[in-house]
């Protein structure tokens, strides 16, 4: 179905939205996508990942911010088939590290080195309980030397 591309209003940009009213906010099987919803939005060859919001009484209108416009390649005013997809849950965590408003990207994106930086610190915290069970984790090989003790040293050979 086509709509026409609007602009969104100030408040909306850098924020990845795009508001379409409820009845042509539909998925490829016609089921209506709930307002707030991660989709993949495609126009033609190109595709975003978009929050789907709702537009009120306005028919036939698709409103954009410039960012997604440009993205997809769209101007304001142009009529365009389009469709949405709902992104699976793992897709919807990473949202907002593509994200364009840094207020949601850097958050994410600092989350995600944490939970990296958490998951070295437990695997490092745990591997001297390991050793003190199990053993070494890691085989040590000891190297003899062949060397003469320097005098003055203690020599263990010469205790024998």
């Amino acid at each position: 179905m086509p709509l026409t591309v609007g602009e969104l209003p100030v408040e909306d940009t850098w924020k990845d939205i795009v508001r379409i009213h409820e009845p042509e906010r539909v998925d490829e099987k016609g089921i209506i996508i709930p307002r707030g919803t991660i989709c993949c939005l495609t126009i033609g060859g190109k595709s975003k990942w978009v929050v789907a919001r709702g537009l009120g009484k306005k028919k036939g209108l698709i409103l954009m911010d410039r960012n997604v416009r440009h993205d997809l390649e769209v101007d304001v005013g142009q009529a365009c088939d389009f469709t949405l997809r709902r992104v699976g849950w793992l897709k919807a965590l990473w949202f907002p590290w593509k994200a364009s408003d840094p207020l949601y990207r850097v958050p994410a994106q600092l989350g995600l080195i944490a939970l990296f930086l958490g998951v070295v610190g437990v695997i490092l915290g745990a591997m001297p309980l390991y050793e003190e069970k199990y053993g070494p984790i890691f085989k040590h090989q000891s190297i003899e030397s062949s060397a003469t003790p320097a005098p003055g040293s203690p020599n263990p050979a010469a205790d024998k």
